[in-house]
């Protein structure tokens, strides 16, 4: 049983969404502590060393030199002017039912649950990740081949017999003359399911399955028109191993994490509220 709770206890502490919560609870106590009701501490405007850091570093980034004594003290001006009218701003109630001011306010909300959630991922995550999400990072099967072109609206009710007649002729000899004049690659090699698809379409693909390779195949159709191909090689698909998929799966992994952790710190602040939808008669019958 020791043991037990051992490693329980130890997953635990190691669960992303357990030190949401604690910080979470630890912000909600620094929020409500910073804007208790003190008269005083409101018309008091406080520029620490962090600020005076942060604007100069914004100055220095936008004009690669440091700023000038009257160049700072103008900045550290600036912000506290804003800050004032910004306050006197809130107080007036000229942010309640502003768009931009909201949708703002709840975008800066948005990103700071963001920073609750996992930076870095282990080996342990990454692989229980790409094992739950294979299909994703599958590696297609590639193809190199040759193929020819028919046009149909050229060849209209002839279009059979003339790719029959190419066909033949390609079968007693590979590299005789066939098809029509286009812009497509007439050969490709080692070109992966998917780039074949955003060239010829998906449905010539998928056809390539079926296709045995040292033969021509087809018709074949495409966005274009018709193909008679011949494949030369094909590697088969595979399911990768992490490490030759390990950015792509951690790249996926973090943000999944991200979406969960905003969804949750969401969920958590919106129990604190009592929401009443009031329709009335414009909404009573959907109109």
């Amino acid at each position: 049983m020791d043991g037990f709770d051992s490693v329980n206890t130890g997953r635990i502490a190691k669960e992303p969404l357990l030190h949401f919560l604690l910080l979470g609870a630890a912000l909600f106590f620094v929020f409500s502590w910073l804007n208790r009701d003190d008269g005083d501490a409101r018309d008091v405007i406080v520029v620490d060393e962090a600020r005076l850091k942060h604007l100069a570093s914004r100055f220095e980034r936008t004009w690669q030199r440091q700023p000038t004594e009257e160049e700072f003290n103008a900045l550290v001006e600036s912000w506290i002017r804003d800050e004032i009218l910004y306050r006197e701003g809130v107080s007036m109630g000229l942010d309640i039912d502003d768009p931009i001011v909201r949708r703002r306010v709840a975008q800066k909300v948005d990103v700071f649950a963001e920073t609750l959630a996992p930076y870095s991922a282990s080996d342990e995550q990454l692989e229980e990740w790409l094992e739950q999400n294979r299909p994703r990072y599958r590696v297609r099967p590639s193809y190199s081949f040759r193929q020819v072109f028919f046009d149909a609206e050229r060849h209209g009710e002839r279009l059979d017999a003339v790719i029959g007649a190419a066909g033949r002729r390609l079968g007693a000899d590979p590299n005789a003359v066939a098809g029509d004049a286009t812009m497509l690659p007439s050969r490709e090699a080692s070109v992966d399911a998917t780039q074949i698809a955003r060239t010829f379409g998906t449905e010539f693909a998928a056809a390539l399955d079926a296709a045995t390779p040292g033969e021509w195949y087809g018709p074949i159709r495409s966005g274009f028109g018709w193909h008679l191909v011949l494949i030369e090689a094909r590697t088969e698909g595979r399911d990768p191993d992490l490490s030759e998929v390990r950015a792509a799966v951690e790249r996926d992994y973090l943000a999944d994490r991200i979406a969960a952790t905003k969804d949750a710190f969401y969920e958590e602040v919106r129990k604190t509220y009592t929401v009443r939808i009031e329709r009335g008669e414009a909404g009573s019958d959907g109109s």
